[in-house]
């Protein structure tokens, strides 16, 4: 059993629409689902959509889904609130994939209304230019969410999204092109439209304070056998490609708000003396700090005071962090260039990028300030695609 998954935990993938077998079967191989009990009704009673949830029994997903009119979509996110979800809707998507999407700091334009794109539509469109091509360079630059983006264009055909784009959390995943707009189609343009250009998202995420993940997608279409398959050109003389990006970038969307990828951990934490393995009873100032390794549960009662070491003597001081990642249902050393660490009494006295050593570890060497107080050793780690890495340690 991989170490992302317990005998507690479960992933629950429910479903409506048999057009998306090939999405289902990729989740049920790598164990994010269950069929639903009556895969003939209509999910959340106003749109089929695909929704996965990790550690969500399927009895919840009967009460909160099936029975929206017996608990609110509220009540339903609070459960939720520490799992990872999957949602696609479509144009006729309801008022509850509104509210629900509004929970979660997202937008979604009001029933019947498509993404329109009357320049970047493709050639098996029917006529409303609601096919549209998405280009892969649209996509958000993190390999670890979506894939390598050097993929074929994506197909698209839904509802358009707009988000907050100063929420911190929330993740534009793909993007339309400027010339695209979110309306209903067979209606004339009497108001300024939902979404417009670049600010129409297709595709949105959001990862919660907590590492929780939810991705949202304007299309059903996006996640079915026939964009899977299907060869992609663009009306207006666009270069064909036998078939589109779109399993790939899906399967790669999947593993990532499943937490198949981009998973951090801190493995272990120390300091001390150098030439010691044990943190001392109390720093001295000047003292020169690295870190080593002591487990996170372990927190030191020690305070930064002015002893200074015999005839003033600087006294070597030691720091290490190791950082792991999970790859393959394995924990693997991390590696990066970008960590850093911080020596926090308040606000911060020293900052300090941490040098890269073997195995995942990083290490940091800096003097102690001339400052009474109680101190924590602080790394911070926050980059998009990956779980928040959060570590303190008091001295």
């Amino acid at each position: 059993m991989s170490p992302r998954r317990t005998p507690t935990t479960r992933y629950c993938f429910t479903a409506c629409d048999l057009r998306l077998s090939m999405a289902l079967w990729h989740c049920q191989d790598q164990h994010y689902i269950e069929p639903p009990p009556n895969p003939s009704r209509e999910l959340l009673g106003y749109y089929c959509c695909l929704v996965g949830c990790q550690s969500l029994s399927l009895s919840d997903l009967d009460d909160a889904f099936f029975l929206p009119r017996q608990r609110s979509t509220s009540s339903f996110l609070e459960e939720i609130s520490t799992r990872n979800v999957l949602v696609a809707g479509s144009s006729n998507s309801g008022d509850i994939l509104r509210e629900l999407a509004s929970e979660v700091g997202f937008e979604v334009d009001e029933e019947g209304a498509s993404v329109i794109d009357h320049l970047n539509y493709d050639v098996n469109d029917l006529g409303k230019h609601t096919l549209i091509v998405a280009d892969s360079a649209n996509m958000i630059d993190s390999p670890v969410i979506t894939g390598p983006r050097n993929v074929p264009p994506l197909l698209y055909q839904g509802t358009g999204i707009v988000a907050d784009k100063e929420n911190p959390l929330v993740l534009q995943i793909l993007t339309a092109e400027s010339s695209a707009y979110s309306y209903v189609p067979d209606e004339p343009i009497k108001e300024y439209p939902h979404a417009v250009g670049k600010n129409t998202l297709l595709i949105a995420a959001l990862q919660a304070r907590n590492n929780a993940r939810v991705v949202f997608s304007g299309s059903l279409y996006f996640f079915s056998d026939e964009a899977f398959t299907s060869p992609v050109q663009k009306a207006l003389g666009g270069k064909k490609y036998d078939i589109s990006g779109n399993q790939q970038v899906a399967t790669s969307l999947s593993q990532w708000v499943f937490k198949e990828h981009g998973v951090l951990r801190v493995k272990s934490v120390s300091h001390s003396k150098v030439g010691e393995k044990a943190p001392p009873q109390a720093y001295t100032i000047m003292d020169n700090a690295v870190l080593l390794g002591q487990s996170l549960l372990e927190t030191s009662s020690l305070f930064c005071n002015k002893l200074g070491g015999e005839g003033g003597i600087l006294l070597p001081v030691v720091y290490t962090i190791e950082i792991e990642i999970l790859d393959k249902g394995k924990w693997v050393p991390y590696n990066a260039d970008d960590v850093q660490l911080e020596f926090v009494r308040i606000d911060p006295f020293v900052r300090t990028t941490l040098k890269r050593k073997p195995g995942g570890k990083y290490e940091a060497h800096f003097k102690i300030p001339d400052v009474y107080g109680v101190f924590q050793f602080k790394v911070d780690y926050s980059r998009i695609g990956y779980t928040r890495l959060f570590s303190t340690t008091q001295v």
